[in-house]
């Protein structure tokens, strides 16, 4: 199924007999339509905070709601949905400054064949500012993350430390551990390099586990892994944090039934 032959919708409508025509002409074109309704502002701040829908359709004139309130309260908190207004009451001049400020379209009650185009219209532009966010992703994740332990590698770690540093401006202490590790060359030498990357997952890992979430471990390369602690209270504090990491890495590492110790 094409992932816009299912279509989620959230209506902004208080009459139910114009929800049911609206979804007689959508049905010509998504096999299958979920869709929920609110009517007033209460109702639509509640869902928009629970509720990830593919599409707003909004009526212009409620008892106590209106279209241009609506567009306001879905660009505080959901500003990537598009909203289409159906109306059979909004005057043009309404309409082009409901445009401007953001909706995505305005489709007359009285002349329901723009609805479809209109709908695949902004469905198909959020399907490639997807395209472009996942594209984005991928090339922040080449560029600042190690592909083999999934740690930000050295490029991240450096322009991290130098923003902490810049927010910090000195108002605490802040420590960094540069960690190699003992003969490491050994593994990849005696038990090849599958063994060996292994090896280096297993430490990002229990290294992982030795330090809080407020501290930032990179992969800088080879066997070199670096920690920033962005609050330190001392000394004491670094001392903990090698020695507990000094305890973690010195656990017996089995692999492939190889069983060797780290330090």
């Amino acid at each position: 199924m094409s992932p816009w032959k299912k279509l989620n919708i959230l209506f902004i409508e208080d009459s139910s007999d114009d929800i049911e025509l609206l979804l007689n002409v959508l049905q010509e074109k998504y096999e299958q339509i979920d869709y929920r309704r609110v009517e007033d502002e209460k109702s639509l701040r509640e869902i928009l905070d629970t509720v990830k829908s593919d599409l707003i359709i909004c009526d212009n004139n409620m008892p106590a709601f209106d279209a241009r309130s609506a567009l306001r309260i879905v660009q505080e908190k959901h500003a990537e949905i598009p909203l289409i207004i159906v109306s059979g009451l909004m005057s043009p001049a309404d309409a082009a400054a409901a445009m401007m400020a953001g909706a995505a379209d305005m489709v007359s009650k009285d002349d329901l064949s723009r609805l479809v185009p209109a709908v695949n219209r902004e469905l198909q532009k959020l399907s490639k500012i997807g395209d472009l966010e996942m594209e984005r992703a991928e090339i922040n994740r080449v560029a600042y993350y190690d592909h083999l332990t999934g740690l930000p590698n050295r490029e991240y770690f450096i322009k991290k430390t130098m923003a902490l540093i810049e927010e910090n401006a000195l108002k605490s202490d802040m420590a960094m551990l540069v960690i190699n590790i003992n003969r490491f060359l050994q593994i990849p030498r005696s038990m090849g390099s599958r063994i060996a990357n292994l090896t280096l997952k297993i430490i990002a890992h229990r290294i992982l586990r030795c330090i809080s979430n407020e501290c930032v471990l990179a992969r800088l390369g080879g066997d070199r892994f670096a920690i920033l602690v962005p609050e330190v209270d001392g000394i004491e504090t670094v001392k903990d944090y090698i020695e507990l990491i000094g305890k973690k890495l010195g656990k017996v590492s089995s692999i492939d039934k190889q069983e060797f110790c780290l330090s």
